[in-house]
């Protein structure tokens, strides 16, 4: 019997707080709802991020590899909004780390909920970072089912 209280409980929060964020949506200014659902990619149509990537790789004249993993569901506001995550993989090669530093903050501007989970580099010269290195990425791309 508690257990089923508990569960209506759930449930009853669940409800209000999908209310809610409806809610709060509806009172964005409609300039800014459209750059809001778009930032949340169909998750299996995330070519617009892809394209964006690959504007990065061009704009810093670096040599970029990345591979997605199949989506899954995020636990970020978990039972409020039914977010998918999609795990990608980014090597990037011709960089120093200036470059790299750029890229990063060009990364950070992209209209995507998307975010950096780990980074590693590696440099093979005796200049250390300023030499062309290679960067391994593992990042999140958040879309909606």
């Amino acid at each position: 019997m508690n257990e089923k209280k508990e569960m209506d409980s759930l449930i009853s929060n669940m409800e209000q707080i999908n209310t809610k964020i409806k809610t709060d949506f509806l009172s964005v200014d409609p300039a800014y709802q459209e750059k809001i659902n778009n930032a949340l990619p169909p998750v299996y149509y995330i070519l617009p991020f892809v394209d964006a990537m690959e504007s990065l790789e061009k704009k810093h004249s670096i040599k970029q590899t990345i591979n997605f993993s199949q989506p899954s569901p995020s636990s970020i506001a978990e039972g409020a909004i039914p977010l998918m995550v999609v795990t990608f993989n980014l090597t990037i090669e011709e960089s120093n780390i200036d470059n790299f530093i750029n890229y990063l903050k060009d990364f950070e501007k992209l209209p995507y909920f998307a975010s950096i989970d780990s980074i590693s580099y590696q440099s093979s010269g005796k200049a250390g970072w300023q030499e062309n290195s290679i960067i391994n990425i593992v990042g999140s791309l958040y879309a909606h089912q």
